[in-house]
């Protein structure tokens, strides 16, 4: 019997894991102004690899949040996308200008934010309740 929390966790997985599926597909569908942009801010890797692969990471994270499957791996990903954003792009402290400042440590604040919140779902093992593979009979 399928329950109200059930519900809102299943809700929540599509909510919370096509965030990352939808900025994943970004990554891609902007690849130019994406690139750019890790130029802008002395990346210090490849710009269009950097974003395929930041991309790539946040996409598959965001699928296997919403499929319910490898979720210690898609979690690890995201993380892994989120410290380097925090270490390569939101580096506020080196910022001068009071706004570029705030709004840097915002951002970055979130991305600490969101590691909390994929830290927290990591209890709850590998594989979730209404996964795709109980979905299909598997």
């Amino acid at each position: 019997m399928v329950e109200v929390v059930d519900v809102v966790f299943i809700i929540g997985r599509l909510i919370f894991g096509g965030y990352w599926v939808l900025n994943g597909l970004n990554h891609f569908i902007n690849m130019k102004m994406m690139a750019d942009f890790t130029i802008q801010r002395g990346v210090p890797f490849p710009a269009e690899l950097s974003v395929a692969v930041t991309g790539l990471m946040m996409l598959l994270g965001g699928l296997t949040i919403i499929l319910g499957v490898y979720t210690y791996i898609g979690m690890a990903l995201i993380i892994l996308f989120l410290l380097s954003a925090m270490i390569f792009v939101h580096r506020f402290w080196e910022m001068s200008d009071p706004m570029a400042r705030r709004t840097e440590m915002i951002l970055f604040m979130g991305n600490v934010a969101y590691i909390g919140v994929l830290l927290m779902l990591y209890t709850l093992g590998d594989t979730w309740p209404f996964n795709v593979f109980d979905l299909i009979g598997g």
